[in-house]
């Protein structure tokens, strides 16, 4: 992949998650997004299902397309929110989950775990700093996505994608905070660089990577994100920019006006700001570090509750008539149950994460926009595709 964004990268991209999750303007006829570079592979849509054609806990659902023109190139979109109680619920489990090991239940005496962080920081900081923490429900629903038995995206990237290929990885709303996530996982899942090739202090994050069966298929990735929630908190974001950001590899592109990249609303304290050398000074200062002490664990234990209250209501109890986590793929699981009664995020500071393109509508553009729908009938006319698609005139 050649690093950088991509007027015409980023455009497809658009198209792709429009097919996906359409243009979102309601009782408006608009003709459907020009898919003709690409050629469907798969998709995780429930066949005769009703409804939308989601499936697992919260109603996901993606397509893998192929590059008509170039058989090497792979692009995956990842559907956002539709207005389904479980793909709606997906969204407000706004507590956070150590991105350096994500453990989902897979059935209830095994679990999968997978890696969307690196732990290399610590070598320097010591186990007390702050980590990288993501957004739970997002977190859930990419493990559906990728381990489903039956609809599972990373058996159909391991049957579908030669060696060598290139994957863009994209969504919208919902969407883009798993793509964020789906990136992250292909990155830390051996799609980019050789672990022999790393510092030593990083290799450790690649160990296990091999079972996923990605580690040989030498892929590249970029990724083009569409009204991205915050997927996690600022050390999620800083360890993404080091994963694709920084190569130009991995773009956000938010709408100024839209309020849907404004959430899930930041709660941040003292400790999610400090560095390996204020971490070592706290104790002298008395006061600072009781409160410190006592918002950390007031946080701890309402993410605790949510924590089990939802996510293994979800994954472990009667949902659909039986277990979810019986419906992933034994092929990736790597341990035993999901301890019940979890640590509890430490974080809560969320942020967009990527290089972020930021676009502005001027005032011709929102009576252009009046004319196909008024603004008054929709709280979030500035979120749609559509939207989005009118001020791409705006990006670099």
């Amino acid at each position: 992949m050649v690093g950088g964004f991509n007027r015409d990268e980023a455009s497809q991209m658009l198209l792709l998650s429009a097919d996906i999750d359409g243009f979102g303007l309601d009782g408006v006829t608009l003709p459907p997004p020009d898919t003709s570079r690409w050629e469907l592979v798969s998709k995780g849509v429930k066949s005769g299902g009703g409804g939308d054609g989601g499936y697992g806990p919260f109603d996901n659902e993606w397509k893998l397309w192929r590059n008509k023109q170039d058989s090497a190139t792979f692009a995956v979109a990842i559907r956002g929110t539709v207005y389904d109680k479980k793909s709606i619920v997906e969204d407000f489990i706004a507590t956070t989950l150590s991105a350096e090991k994500i453990v989902i239940p897979a059935g209830r005496d095994k679990s999968i775990s997978f890696r969307l962080a690196s732990t290399s920081y610590r070598s320097a900081e010591g186990k007390d700093g702050p980590v990288a923490e993501v957004h739970a429900g997002f977190a859930y629903g990419l493990a559906a996505v990728l381990f489903d038995r039956t609809y599972g995206l990373l058996n159909a990237l391991k049957g579908s994608l030669p060696v060598g290929s290139r994957l863009y990885i994209t969504g919208h709303s919902q969407g883009a905070a798993i793509a964020t996530l789906l990136y992250s996982f292909m990155h830390y899942a051996c799609a980019k660089g050789v672990p022999g090739e790393l510092p030593e202090d990083e290799r450790i994050n690649f160990a296990n990577c091999g079972r996923f069966g990605l580690a040989d298929k030498n892929l590249s990735i970029k990724g083009y994100v569409f009204a991205q929630p915050k997927p996690g908190n600022w050390r999620y974001a800083m360890d993404l920019g080091l994963a694709g950001g920084n190569s130009g590899l991995f773009f956000t592109i938010n709408n100024f006006d839209d309020p849907v990249v404004q959430v899930p609303l930041a709660f941040q304290l003292v400790s999610d700001s400090l560095t390996r050398q204020e971490i070592g000074t706290l104790p002298q200062h008395h006061f600072l570090a009781f409160l410190t002490d006592l918002a950390h664990g007031f946080r701890t234990h309402i993410s605790i509750t949510v924590d089990e209250g939802v996510l293994d209501d979800n994954f472990l109890r009667n949902n659909g008539g039986g277990s979810y986590a019986d419906q992933l793929d034994e092929t990736y699981v790597d341990g035993r149950a999901k301890r019940r009664g979890g640590s509890g995020s430490s974080s809560l500071n969320y942020v967009p994460a990527g290089t972020v393109i930021s676009v502005r509508a001027l005032s011709a553009d929102t009576l252009a926009y009046e004319k196909v729908e008024s603004p008054d009938n929709d709280f979030l006319w500035e979120h749609h595709l559509w939207r989005y698609q009118q001020l791409s005139k705006y990006w670099p």
